[in-house]
């Protein structure tokens, strides 16, 4: 009799301990040190890794959801696309109509400045007091005219 209850006994404890082995070790760290219990951190799995006892090594408890393939379609896509491309297209056209003002009004200063420089010469000119004189007089009034509209 003792024997069958020695082996009963025998067989509840092997039964428990592979139990025991099998059952999940989370552990996580917490101050600089490394925590293991047979519940997850603050009862949440994301929380707490699980250790492998014989390996020693840890994994996550919660497998990571992957993320969602896109559920648009390709049209969808196309479409999206395309509607970035216009809005590129429109900012760089502004751009370059903004560029473009700035040119023409860089422009009108340089022939207004062009100008002015041609009829200061021309005057300079009819007072000189030179032998090619009424040369320079053409050759400034050339460029008034080309210039000065």
């Amino acid at each position: 009799m003792k024997l069958n209850t020695l082996r009963i006994s025998f067989a509840c404890f092997i039964s428990l301990t592979v139990g025991c082995a099998a059952a999940d070790v989370f552990s996580w760290k917490e101050g600089g040190r490394s925590t293991y219990s047979d519940v997850p951190r603050n009862m949440r799995p994301a929380d707490s890794q699980i250790f492998n006892a014989r390996t020693l090594t840890t994994s996550d408890a919660v497998k990571k959801a992957e993320e969602p393939q896109n559920p648009q379609s390709l049209a969808d896509q196309q479409l999206e696309l395309s509607k970035k491309l216009a809005a590129q297209n429109k900012a760089t056209e502004e751009n370059n109509a903004k560029i473009e003002a700035e040119n023409r009004l860089r422009e009108q200063a340089q022939k207004e400045s062009a100008c002015k420089t041609a009829r200061l010469n021309l005057q300079n000119a009819q007072n000189a007091r030179s032998a090619n004189r009424e040369q320079m007089i053409q050759t400034f009034q050339e460029q008034v005219n080309n210039y000065c509209e």
